[in-house]
């Protein structure tokens, strides 16, 4: 609600001690939360677009990877400044996130953060430097959040963004169905029932 975003947002500058955010996130929409987007619009949303006004915050956005139609809903309502949500090799959901809710958002001229762009491969031994390589092609996606374990995880992301050359449409159609045969049977392990952010599986 209003009152409670604008206490985690106090919070947020006092622990961090500054006096404003460059992003500050609407985290984890989700779409069984379709029936209540005028009451996130009242509350979260309000405040957000209040603390822009005000300089607290520079930017603000949504991050969710539930729902590319319930997403793109929640752009058209809320005009946020980023959305951070996955763009996936395996194109779910019949590739409306590439296909509907990436050409939205690139119309508004939004920032596009994808996310889980290694994550959800791991089970299937993919290639690592090949999923953020299919991703980080795609038109309108600007960046990707990816997790670390290890000194040579960094190393190796920082070649392939330094030496980058883009997946032209054929290899990444060609990527697709490499990844979709692989990962046919895996659920993606953030909608399995007590996935936790982090945890390496």
């Amino acid at each position: 609600d209003c009152d409670g975003f604008k206490r985690d947002l106090e919070e947020s500058l006092r622990v961090l001690r500054t006096n404003y955010i460059d992003l500050y996130q609407l985290h984890d929409l989700r779409s069984h939360e379709s029936e209540n987007l005028s009451a996130i619009e009242a509350g979260a949303v309000r405040a957000a677009r209040e603390a822009k006004e005000q300089k607290t915050i520079h930017a603000f956005g949504i991050t969710g990877h539930s729902g590319a139609a319930f997403l793109s809903e929640c752009i058209k309502r809320f005009d946020p400044d980023t959305i951070l949500t996955v763009f996936l090799a395996t194109r779910p959901e019949n590739g409306q996130f590439e296909n509907e809710l990436l050409p939205l958002a690139r119309s508004r001229k939004m920032g596009v953060i994808a996310m889980k762009t290694i994550r959800y491969g791991r089970p299937a031994g993919l290639p690592a430097a090949e999923l953020l390589r299919y991703t980080l092609s795609l038109n309108g996606v600007h960046t990707t959040i990816v997790g670390l374990d290890t000194p040579a995880h960094l190393a190796a992301n920082v070649a392939v963004t330094s030496g980058f050359k883009a997946m032209g449409t054929a290899e990444r159609d060609g990527f697709h169905g490499q990844a979709t045969g692989a990962l046919a049977t895996v659920e993606q392990p953030w909608e399995e029932s007590g996935y936790v952010d982090g945890a390496v599986g």
